[in-house]
């Protein structure tokens, strides 16, 4: 189909434009609306019995490392948790809009992860802020409670020492930038135009191919009923 074909149809089913680019118009629209997200991202820290002034941020000796990550597991029910690339990138980075994600950060890549600090990522996102301070407080206490529970029978001047590094509780509102808004709206506006195309070229060719079928039938029963017959 040339371009000049192209045109042609769109003038023709410039209805079925109008339906997809309103649909689209309209999601647009929704996101326009989006107040944005509420996100977190708290950092449990786990500190060897004789660590030394060095270590900030997570011992790290490997077996509290190990010991970390055996903590996360547990907090996950057992289940691995989602990893990325890269360890500092944003939760909602992925399309989460809702969601909780408690992980031993790496700095591995996309083949292989490296842990080499003791610590736990506890990332949340939500639209709603009250949900995201729920969620945060109550993995904050998962994550110690299991801690504490593992170390049953420890002395305290032996134990693994866990805090939460208290700036990182900070609940923080992202928005789209106005030029991020300004290329989704041209992107949306473009896949509008394609899907809307799409959709009037078969629009077109099935309405062209019914009166084909139409006209073949009307043909016959003329010939069979009419001077067709000699």
């Amino acid at each position: 189909m040339t371009l000049y074909d192209l045109t042609r149809v769109l003038f023709r089913r410039w209805y079925v434009m109008v339906v997809v680019l309103g649909l689209t118009a309209g999601l647009g629209w929704l996101f326009l609306r989006d107040g944005g997200l509420y996100v977190t991202r708290t950092l449990v820290t786990f500190e060897a019995p004789d660590a030394g002034p060095w270590e900030e941020g997570g011992s790290a000796d490997r077996g509290v490392i190990m010991f970390a990550s055996a903590v996360a597991t547990e907090v996950n029910g057992g289940a691995e948790p989602v990893t990325y690339s890269q360890a500092d990138a944003p939760f909602y980075g992925a399309g989460i809009r809702q969601g909780l994600r408690v992980a031993v950060p790496d700095t591995g890549g996309q083949w292989e992860v490296v842990y080499n600090k003791a610590a736990i990522t506890i990332d949340v996102v939500s639209p709603d802020r009250g949900w995201v301070e729920e969620q945060q407080t109550a993995a904050i206490r998962s994550v110690l409670a299991t801690a504490d529970d593992r170390q049953t029978g420890i002395s305290a001047e032996n134990r693994i020492a866990v805090a939460v590094e208290p700036l990182s509780e900070t609940i923080e509102h992202v928005t789209p930038s106005r030029s991020g808004t300004a290329l989704a709206a041209g992107a949306l506006g473009a896949v509008g135009l394609l899907v809307g195309g799409w959709f009037a070229s078969t629009a077109d060719r099935l309405a062209r191919e019914s009166r084909e079928r139409s006209g073949g039938i009307r043909g016959m029963r003329r010939w069979v009923g009419g001077s067709g017959i000699s």
